[in-house]
């Protein structure tokens, strides 16, 4: 199952990359959050109720703050990184995974050159 899934994950980040490829420039790709915000609040009040307070408003401020960290930290992430981090075609890609991922990658590198010092 695990081969299964690798292959298929393999097999669809190459148009990924091509597309995140040609937004590098300009930062970031465009994608629509409001989906899996929307997506994230159904759910949500599937599992706790509409006493929650996740809204897709709150979602969205979370999704375009993270957005403009990425814009504004976009010179400072590896090429590479930006290739694994960077998914539009996913299912409900979002920008706060994304800054995640980015960030780990560069705080990962960071205490591996801090340790060989």
């Amino acid at each position: 199952m695990f081969f299964k899934r690798l292959v298929v994950i393999a097999a669809c980040s190459v148009p990924a990359v091509a597309s995140v490829l040609a937004a590098e420039p300009g930062g970031p790709p465009a994608i629509d959050v409001r989906k899996s915000c929307q997506a994230s609040e159904k759910s949500l009040v599937e599992i706790f109720g509409r006493e929650n307070r996740i809204t897709v408003d709150s979602c969205l401020k979370q999704e375009q703050g993270a957005r403009q960290s990425i814009i504004d930290n976009w010179a400072t992430y590896l090429a590479a990184d930006r290739q694994r981090c960077l998914d539009p075609k996913v299912y409900l890609p979002s920008y706060v995974e994304w800054l995640t991922c980015l960030e780990m990658y560069r705080d990962v590198r960071q205490l591996r050159n801090a340790k060989g010092q």
